[in-house]
């Protein structure tokens, strides 16, 4: 792949608290916490290992950056540039998207977390609908589950319905961990704040985290309109979250919400309105893709132990 093809990599690794919990009712697993990139070992080598190993056979992706605390990584020996970071995951995301967009300023940078092993055929699936599919300023996979036997140890993880169209049948999903983006397009101060409330009420019910989502947003997104108003746009979030946001939750919270509309509501929220004036055609794409380890992120020690077993018995394709 050449090198206007290529894009910078981000891998996610930074310390999953110790409050992190699971979805009410799941009391047979037992969440992993710290720097599971780092502690955690699967098939005889550290976690983040494997995933850099992954990501770098694909050929999509350069550089790779490595985001997470220096004194857990720095004596690793891994194929990625490390960058010192040891915040919240919001701003662990801000100290990365920062300084790759001032360095490569055109180019999308991907994301995705240190805790997913993505199948070779699986990454290779999704790498095919970013670039294959219209141009876009946000990119991110819904997973199709079908099978009730297909997640194994990780079958407690919430899942949501949509609809590929407004016409379609619900099917159901769970979200991917890698996710593409045009950093000048997206409200960057917004969503690094987004980020950080999204990540602290994972797993709990849709309607708890719209609450949650509003109420500790409610600054964030004033700030964003103030801004907008002192360089001559329209102040349009708090209006299209109230509007778009509130409707989304509930939406998702029945089931059966069209695909589109979630593209929409994304676009409408993180997308800077004068850059989408300015590339009408871009857009947000959310799409629904038949690629399990995307979504597998390893979030327990029973998911580890799986992983563990398969691959040290080769069960589990090394993703090469």
């Amino acid at each position: 792949m050449s090198d206007k093809q290529t894009m910078p990599l981000i891998v996610l690794a930074g310390r999953t608290p110790g409050s992190s919990r699971l979805p009410d009712g799941v009391t047979d697993r037992h969440v992993l916490s710290g720097c599971k990139g780092a502690e955690l070992t699967i098939a005889g080598r550290p976690l983040v290992t494997h995933v850099i190993e992954r990501m770098r056979a694909a050929k999509a992706f350069d550089p790779v950056i490595l985001a997470g605390p220096a004194s857990a990584y720095s004596t690793m020996d891994v194929d990625a540039r490390l960058l010192d970071t040891d915040e919240s995951f919001g701003v662990n995301i801000r100290n990365a998207v920062e300084q790759i967009h001032a360095e490569y300023p055109d180019k999308p940078v991907a994301f995705i977390t240190c805790d997913v092993l993505p199948e070779k055929e699986e990454l290779q699936l999704a790498l095919e609908d970013y670039h294959l599919g219209r141009e876009t300023d946000l990119w991110f996979p819904l997973i199709r589950y079908a099978n009730d036997g297909a997640l194994g140890s990780s079958d407690w993880k919430p899942k949501y319905s949509v609809t590929p169209d407004s016409q379609g049948e619900p099917v159901s999903i769970l979200p991917g961990h890698l996710v593409i983006v045009r950093p000048a397009a997206i409200r960057r101060r917004f969503l690094y704040r987004l980020m950080n409330v999204t990540y602290n009420t994972r797993n709990r019910p849709v309607l708890y985290r719209t609450w949650v989502l509003f109420s500790r947003l409610a600054g964030a997104m004033t700030r964003e309109d103030f801004a907008a108003l002192m360089e001559g746009h329209i102040p349009r979030l708090w209006f299209r979250a109230l509007r778009d946001g509130i409707f989304a939750g509930v939406s998702l919270s029945r089931g059966g919400t069209a695909v589109s509309e979630l593209e929409r509501v994304a676009d409408n929220l993180l997308i800077w309105p004068h850059c989408r004036d300015e590339w009408p055609e871009r857009g947000v794409r959310a799409p629904l893709l038949d690629a399990l380890s995307l979504a597998r992120d390893i979030d327990t020690r029973e998911e580890a132990s799986e992983f563990d077993r398969k691959m040290t018995s080769g069960g589990e394709s090394s993703g090469k």
